[in-house]
């Protein structure tokens, strides 16, 4: 047996193979964790990404939005209200 451990599974005590559980790593966030994020309501999340105002992308019955993406909307929704209200987008406060 060489060691190389890809695609290897755990023996449990009754001597069957069991898989063993990876969790896989993301950068996607769920609508809930996006509603968190943006201090706005799920409702609010959900008609953003239906209205296609906020990118996103429907697994099965279930949104998510890449945090990329999300950091992307929120710099650009930045610099349209800080435009609006003739305010530096780069000021630290």
């Amino acid at each position: 047996m060489s060691g190389n451990m890809e695609g290897a599974q755990e023996v449990g005590a009754t001597g069957a193979a069991k898989s063993k559980a990876v969790k896989p790593t993301f950068d996607c966030m769920r609508t809930h964790e996006v509603a968190r994020k943006l201090g706005i309501s799920h409702v609010t999340v959900m008609r953003l990404l239906r209205a296609g105002k906020l990118p996103g992308a429907k697994i099965g019955r279930n949104w998510v939005v890449r945090k990329a993406v999300l950091d992307q909307y929120l710099r650009d929704l930045t610099q349209r209200i800080a435009e609006q209200r003739g305010i530096d987008p780069d000021l630290d406060c």
